[in-house]
Parts: structure tokens; C-alpha cells; sequence
């Protein structure tokens, strides 16, 4: 029996943990914990004797480009070509929908990787580029760990970023509004998440250096993926101040994980995990973007309706 396949341009977070949060992969309510993603998405789901066997999601953003973050077919289903149908369709409805183009990211320790990509590929999408590096050591590595000469002068302080000014908060801001802190770090994401034991600032008398702000999501492990530096200070390694200084915190609050996140392009960053953590790490992991400009011709799809 071949599946039938339905469609939704409306779809909502509510929606979709209500009907078919069991059938997302990653998990949405994981995902939206990540990154931020746009309603209403667009969803095409595949059908077989009255059971949803394989949902595709994905958001459109103010620019007109679109994201999936959600797909998943049930095992038993799975090399039956349902995956492929579910993003052709999907396409073909996002160009529809005026999308300019579309991309996905992954993991390369998801089980169904090698799936993943290949199907990616036959369907004509753009060779996967690493974005993103993470990273696992444990954290009674630090004690080992061959740090440089961490001296600070005599007019730089570290803060615990729980104890951020107003007038640090006004150099942030208007910092951003000129474009001089990207927007992955930005230093006020994901507030609730902040775990302030661990997270310092520094200051060069009255001014604001960087940072480096650690996320607690499990009890066992917290996050490092926001160290950030002003440019005029990067050559001086303070930076690598902020880690040892975290770390040893870490290091005392008996926390036993500590993961980093890193950009790939972030070069100055990566050669500092590269010398800290280096044959230290017990985990690594890339996470990969590709993406597909959407300019062929499309055929006409049932109307939608809602799973």
C-alpha cells in the first residue's frame, strides 16, 4: 500500500505537540530551546492505513528563507523512498510560498547521518559545510590541562556576570546596535539558562572587555558556547583568562562535564580549545549546514489541511 501525503502552511508550536510531537526529530520542544523558529511552519506528512509514518517541518523568516528543522520517518518505513517524496514536496510548497532558499543542519553523531546526507544529495542539495564544532571534556581534565601564562594586569578584573551594571548593559547595547557583537553572541540569549556561578566578565578599569557565559541544561553538564572578546583585546589572549577562570569555578562546584560550542570560522576560538582541551576531549561532534535554492517548476499539490 503507498502513502498518501498531506499539507499545512499554518501549522504552530501548540499544534504540533499536541498531534505529532512523537514523530519530530530533533524533539521540537528540544529544538525550540536551541533556536529561534518561526510560525506558522510549514509541515507535509506521509500517511499509510491512517497512521502519520513521517513528518517534515520547516519555518520561514522575514527573508524569505526557510529552515527544516524537524524530519523523521518510522523505522519500518524508512528506504522506501517516503523521505524523499516528503521533501520534494516540501519544496515544492515553500517555493510556492516565495522562498528564496532552503537549508537544514545536523549532527554527525545522529544514527540515521549517513541517510541523511545521502538522500540530501540525490535530491540535489549543496555539498554540507561544518558550521559548528562541540566538544566534551571532563572537567578533572582543567588540573592537567597545559594553560599559558594566565597574568592579568593590574587594572583588569574579572565579575560574576550576575553582577553586570548599567553601564555595562548600555556599552553592550549600543555595542549591537553598531554591529559589533554578532548575533550568536549576544550576551542577553537564552537569560534563563545562564548559569551565573560560573560566568565572568572582565573589565579593563571601567570597561567592558568580554565575557565568557555558561549555560546549565543538564545537572551533571554545563555549557560553553558565548566566550567573546572586543577586538582591540583578542591579541592579548584574555580570552583564555576567562575559560581558566570558569573552569576553576567549575572545577570546584564538582560539576563533572563541561561542553564547548564553537563556530568553525571562529578561528581564534578554536585554536584555544584545540591547546586546552587538544587529547582531552572524550566527545566531538560537527554539526553541518546544506541548502538547495528553490527555482524549479512545480506541480500542483492537493489542498492543505491540518494532521
Amino acid at each position: 500500500m503507498e502513502p498518501t501525503f498531506q499539507s499545512a502552511t499554518n501549522l504552530t508550536f501548540k499544534h504540533v505537540i499536541q498531534k505529532i510531537e512523537h514523530l519530530t526529530f530533533p524533539p521540537i520542544s528540544k529544538k525550540v530551546s536551541s533556536m529561534r523558529i518561526h510560525e506558522p511552519y510549514t509541515g507535509v506528512w506521509a500517511i499509510k492505513k491512517n497512521k502519520v509514518i513521517g513528518v517534515i517541518l520547516a519555518d520561514i523568516n522575514r527573508a524569505g528563507l526557510s529552515e527544516i528543522f524537524s524530519f523523521y520517518v518510522i523505522p519500518e518505513e524508512r528506504n522506501k523512498g517516503i523521505g524523499t517524496q516528503l521533501l520534494s514536496i516540501l519544496e515544492d510548497i515553500l517555493k510556492k510560498q516565495s522562498v528564496k532558499a532552503v537549508q537544514s543542519r545536523y549532527r554527525s553523531d545522529w544514527n540515521s547521518i549517513h541517510i541523511i546526507e545521502k538522500l540530501l544529495k540525490a535530491c540535489s542539495w549543496e555539498k554540507p559545510k561544518i558550521v559548528r564544532i562541540i566538544s566534551e571534556i571532563s572537567i578533572e581534565k582543567y588540573t592537567v590541562v597545559p594553560w599559558p601564562d594566565l597574568k592579568l594586569p593590574s587594572d583588569f578584573t574579572f565579575f560574576n556576570w550576575g553582577h553586570l551594571t548599567d553601564n555595562d548593559r548600555n556599552f553592550i547595547n549600543d555595542l549591537r546596535q553598531k554591529g559589533q557583537i554578532p548575533n550568536e553572541f549576544n550576551p542577553y540569549q537564552h537569560d534563563d539558562k545562564i548559569f551565573y556561578p560560573v560566568s565572568f566578565g572582565l573589565r579593563s578599569k571601567e570597561t567592558l572587555v568580554g565575557w565568557n557565559i555558561v549555560y546549565s541544561h543538564k545537572p551533571d553538564t554545563i555549557e560553553y558556547n558565548n566566550l567573546f572578546v572586543l577586538p582591540p583585546f583578542r591579541k592579548f589572549g584574555y580570552a583564555i583568562n576567562l575559560l581558566h577562570k570558569s573552569f576553576g569555578e567549575q572545577h570546584k562546584l564538582n560539576i563533572p562535564c563541561a561542553t564547548w560550542i564553537i563556530n568553525s570560522n571562529n578561528t581564534p576560538v578554536m585554536k584555544i580549545a584545540q591547546h586546552i582541551a587538544g587529547k582531552h576531549v572524550s566527545k566531538f561532534v560537527e554539526v553541518k549546514v546544506t541548502g538547495k535554492r528553490l527555482n524549479k517548476g512545480l506541480p500542483e499539490l492537493a489542498a492543505p489541511c491540518l494532521i
